[in-house]
């Protein structure tokens, strides 16, 4: 079934390409270490889980949920954006 709703895409802002988590090669346990030196915000609509499992084990568009908040959208580009390079 088709349907259209509003999402995040997590993009590169120089080709403005969506981001695919496995060609990041970002380590499970890389993410793990980070969120222990950086502690994630509680957000219900992502979690520490979901974040774990779409960087590590997913691949295609970064796409985060309409819901969640402000700051852990900042977290998490903050985060790629230390642990891409």
């Amino acid at each position: 079934m088709i349907r259209i709703k509003r999402h995040w895409i997590v993009y590169e802002s120089t080709t403005m390409e969506g981001i695919d988590p496995s060609a990041l090669r970002i380590s499970e346990e890389d993410v793990k270490s980070y969120l222990q030196a950086n502690p994630m915000p509680e957000d219900p609509a992502y979690s520490r889980d979901d974040l774990i499992h779409d960087l590590t084990r997913s691949s295609g568009t970064y796409i985060l949920p309409d819901g969640i908040r402000q700051e852990t959208r900042d977290y998490i580009e903050d985060m790629l954006n230390a642990l891409a390079q």
